[in-house]
């Protein structure tokens, strides 16, 4: 995987886009790449403002010159360089086409009062499903560096990847793995009168099997030590949000299939509900461009 040497957050300057921000100064810092801060004045908006109001060129320049000054003070407490442009075009389109010229593209979450109602089928959720680069959902604001990450792991190389990118933003994190897994047909195998004692093994067999797996993706990686590894029965959003919620984490990892079909229903059967449900930062990481 690359290294992180732009990070690009957009912004709508409200109090979670604020936040997002602050932790995406806080990484740029740390990871030593630049910072870039873009606002998007939603074209659709700012047309029916112009039907409204007959001076056109007049609220165009009101509402840039307005925005600008939101920029300046969203900036203002930013220590070191940063680049800062507020632009006119289609919200995604242009957050997506900015994006591609950047390593890591963080935006704000809607606060958690908000986040079951608001967050599915919003902009943050709709562009995770097409973004090319890895993408951070910012939930609350930042308090210092990462110190507590979970990494989902459904399959090989998605969780590598996340795990690659998880050590990369949070250097000296304790990174727990976690696997979520169910025997096959247990239902099945309980109706059709298998033993308890026989369920049970292959519940032990299933969790050795996955035990083995996480520790093969954490070979050859120099901070290998520093990651953990937790495998539980269960589906896999309830056993990624409680583990969350155990052991405090201030970042979930997770690694998209894809932007196939695939990667949306995983999306929507794991991604989206951990999005949406959990207290913390979300980090999800695309399939590499050469995968596709």
């Amino acid at each position: 995987m690359q290294p992180i040497r732009s990070v690009l957050a957009a912004t709508d300057f409200s109090a979670h886009a604020d936040a997002a921000v602050r932790r995406a100064a806080q990484l740029a810092t740390s990871l030593g790449a630049s910072l870039h801060v873009l606002h998007v004045v939603d074209d659709v908006r700012l047309g029916l403002l112009r039907g409204l109001i007959p001076n056109v060129a007049d609220v165009q320049a009101r509402v840039l010159e307005k925005a600008n000054g939101l920029m300046t003070k969203a900036t203002a407490a930013i220590e070191g360089p940063c680049e800062s442009r507020v632009e006119i075009g289609p919200l995604r389109p242009a957050i997506f086409s900015a994006a591609r010229d950047h390593d890591l593209l963080v935006l704000g979450a809607h606060g958690a009062h908000r986040a079951r109602a608001a967050l599915i089928g919003s902009t943050a959720e709709r562009m995770l499903l097409r973004s090319e680069r890895p993408m951070l959902v910012v939930k609350g604001k930042p308090a210092g560096p990462y110190q507590r990450v979970v990494v989902p792991c459904e399959d090989a190389e998605p969780a590598r990847r996340a795990l690659e990118i998880a050590l990369r933003v949070a250097p000296g994190a304790r990174v727990t793995l976690v696997h979520a897994f169910e025997v096959e047909f247990e239902g099945m195998l309980r109706r059709s009168a298998v033993s308890s004692e026989r369920i049970a093994q292959l519940r032990s067999d299933g969790a050795q099997r996955a035990q083995a797996w996480l520790e093969s993706l954490t070979q050859g990686l120099e901070a290998a030590e520093a990651v953990g590894i937790i495998v539980e029965r269960g589906p896999a959003s309830s056993v990624v949000l409680d583990l969350a919620r155990r052991v405090d984490a201030d970042l979930i990892v997770m690694g998209k299939q894809g932007r196939s079909v695939a990667g949306e229903i995983f999306l929507g059967s794991v991604t989206r509900h951990v999005l949406a449900e959990s207290r913390c930062d979300v980090l999800v990481v695309p399939a590499s461009r050469d995968s596709n």
